[in-house]
């Protein structure tokens, strides 16, 4: 669901920018035009120029609006990308966790203090019920020992 999301808000960007690179070319254009009126020195008798600026207004605001609704969805989609990083390092860590995990239910890594979720409660807590279930007394009364300690 948040993949289509960015994608659509990368291609209202987009849209945005070819909207906002014809304003500027537009502008520039009456621009041209504007300078050539006050260059023939007849500028005061020229209706157009009165048009012409009106016109430019009218785009600079057009800009500006596309501009703030730009800026609008790049913070959207920043936050999209920063949720999507943020899920992705959750789901890593939850990897990460579970294979520590399968290697501390398998003895081949012990649960010592240098065992990086020596103080999660929650993973200790897990580790007991798993070995319960297991049936490992042994190692249940290690752990044990190793919440009163």
């Amino acid at each position: 669901m948040e993949d289509n999301q960015i994608v659509l808000i990368k291609t209202r960007l987009k849209i945005i920018g070819e909207e906002l690179e014809r304003i500027c070319a537009r502008i520039e254009d009456n621009n041209r035009s504007i300078r050539e009126i006050l260059k023939s020195g007849n500028a005061k008798e020229n209706p157009e120029l009165h048009d012409l600026i009106t016109f430019n207004r009218f785009l600079f605001q057009k800009q500006d609006e596309k501009m703030t609704e730009k800026f609008r969805h790049e913070d959207i989609l920043k936050s999209l990308l920063l949720n999507r990083i943020d899920l992705e390092e959750e789901w890593r860590e939850s990897e990460r966790r579970i294979e520590f995990f399968r290697l501390t239910v398998n003895k081949s890594i012990e649960f010592d203090q240098s065992h990086p979720y020596f103080n999660d409660p929650s993973f200790l807590k897990e580790l007991i019920s798993e070995f319960e279930r297991r049936e490992d007394f042994e190692a249940c009364a290690h752990l044990s020992g190793i919440t009163q300690t």
